[in-house]
């Protein structure tokens, strides 16, 4: 009996640590976004694994905008996005750092010479992540993958999706879908690089 309860014990010890450790891992990133330290916030961040993602989306959406994807069909797209994709690299170079992911995570806007987002968009603008009930509610869990959709109040259009995967023993963010908007900017912004 003595060996089945510790047994259990230990079960529920892992339960509630796998529930809990993506929430202590996103509690860290926001306070990296708070205090502006892009040093942390790379901590957070799996860079290469965020810049593939962003880039497949933004690519995926010029050829959509341009009506590209209708000429090339399904599979077309499916190649010309990973092709693409080095396309988007001077793009992806301009968003896909420290710096430029406290302003775009943060919602203080980005305004570069090269790239313009808006102020106010961003997962962890000002009262987006908002009470602990709608935080549950949207995330997801998966075998070694949390989701989370912020701000919790917006439609889900207009919501950022993060991807946190455990890699080196954290919580780090490997991917974030982007708003619809949001995917649109920047789509144009290529369009406008490459001609």
């Amino acid at each position: 009996m003595k060996r089945i309860i510790i047994c259990l014990t230990i079960v529920l010890v892992a339960v509630g640590y796998f529930l809990a450790s993506p929430f202590v891992g996103l509690a860290h990133l926001r306070s990296a976004i708070d205090a502006r330290n892009a040093s942390a916030l790379s901590e957070r961040i799996d860079f290469q694994r965020l810049r593939n993602s962003l880039g497949q989306q933004i690519v995926s959406t010029y050829l959509k905008i341009t009506g590209k994807s209708a000429q090339l069909g399904q599979l077309g797209t499916s190649i010309a996005i990973g092709v693409g994709a080095s396309m988007a690299e001077p793009l992806l170079a301009d968003l896909v750092n420290p710096e430029m992911m406290l302003d775009l995570l943060s919602g203080s806007g980005i305004s570069a010479a090269s790239l313009q987002i808006p102020a106010g968009l961003g997962p962890f603008s000002k009262d987006a992540v908002g009470s602990a009930w709608q935080i549950f509610i949207n995330t997801e869990y998966g075998i070694g993958n949390f989701y989370i959709s912020l701000p919790t109040r917006a439609a889900a259009t207009e919501q950022f999706r993060l991807r946190f995967q455990v890699l080196q023993w954290n919580w780090k963010i490997t991917a974030i879908d982007l708003p619809e908007r949001l995917r649109v900017e920047l789509a144009k912004e290529l369009q406008r690089r490459i001609g």
